[in-house]
């Protein structure tokens, strides 16, 4: 029943013709328990690097700061980024590794937060620096490497609001992205989808 509602969502987002997506949209999915974003008070952990060795969840403080910002502005109560990462040091938990539900609930007191914004952007290498299957103004290249042309690729994103209460996934979206030029970032993209979700003029959610 819930791929169903899945896959209902993803052609009517898809299919609608005040939204144009930029990326391919994998998953999106809202639980129906989130009504309105104003009741939530959201801290939002560093984004997660996968398949790119040369950089960390604090060399990600641009992109994290991106979802930061997004969340907030389509309604939810969000904790300063930089307060989150300093917490998370105080007690002693690695941004660079997955949270238990021990340190999830733990910061979650520090924090006095009702949920965690979980992200992640996985990359792919090129090590001639050619572009990599046809990814085009979307995919950012990083050039810490130790070659002039081999660079790393954003592929993909994930992003999750977890109720660690119940350990609940109140959202859950997965971009990846597609031969064509952007004028969205992946990250723009997963925002722009949850504000036209809560906030549409049409829409029948709770503002």
């Amino acid at each position: 029943m819930k791929q169903l509602i899945i896959i209902s969502m993803l052609l009517l987002y898809v299919g609608c013709a005040t939204y144009t997506a930029h990326h391919d949209l994998i998953t999106f999915d809202v639980d129906a328990s989130l009504t309105n974003p104003s009741d939530y008070t959201i801290a939002v952990l560093p984004t997660k690097p996968i398949g790119n060795p040369e950089i960390t969840s604090i060399s990600e403080l641009e992109l994290t700061q991106k979802f930061e910002s997004g969340l907030r502005k389509i309604g939810f109560k969000v904790i300063d980024a930089y307060f989150v990462n300093e917490k998370m040091v105080e007690l002693g938990i690695n941004s660079e590794e997955e949270l238990s539900l021990v340190n999830m609930k733990k910061l979650q007191k520090e924090l006095n937060c009702s949920a965690f914004c979980m992200t992640t952007i996985t990359y792919d290498y090129d090590p001639e620096g050619h572009g990599h299957k046809g990814l085009f103004s979307h995919a950012v290249p990083h050039t810490h490497s130790k070659t002039s042309k081999a660079v790393y690729y954003g592929l993909s994103e994930t992003f999750k609001i977890i109720e660690p209460s119940l350990f609940t996934t109140l959202v859950s979206i997965r971009i990846k992205g597609t031969l064509m030029a952007a004028t969205r970032s992946m990250s723009e993209d997963m925002i722009f989808l949850l504000d036209e979700h809560f906030n549409k003029p049409d829409s029948t959610q709770s503002k």
